[in-house]
């Protein structure tokens, strides 16, 4: 399985449930309402590590796919922790 269609099968298990195809959307149609289109998600996880971890996206592309995934929630947690304590 590639990396892209892997984040995706397990994404709900990462980073909680799907939005429905509606909101889904109503998202991606409108750039105004401070969310990111779904279809931008996976470069936007590839981008994150790229400047976290100071890689390249090939870096980053070869990297183990749980150790990835592992660094991503870190960081997830970590804005989460700054966004509580604000």
């Amino acid at each position: 399985m590639r990396y892209r269609e892997s984040i995706f099968y397990n994404y709900e298990n990462f980073f909680g449930k799907r939005k429905s195809q509606n909101e889904t959307d109503a998202e991606s149609k409108s750039f105004d309402s401070g969310t990111m289109p779904p279809k931008f998600m996976w470069l936007a996880m590839v981008d994150k590590l790229c400047k976290e971890l100071n890689m390249t996206p090939a870096q980053v592309y070869e990297m183990n796919y749980i150790s990835s995934l592992n660094w991503l929630s870190l960081y997830h947690y970590q804005e989460q922790l700054k966004k509580n304590n604000t």
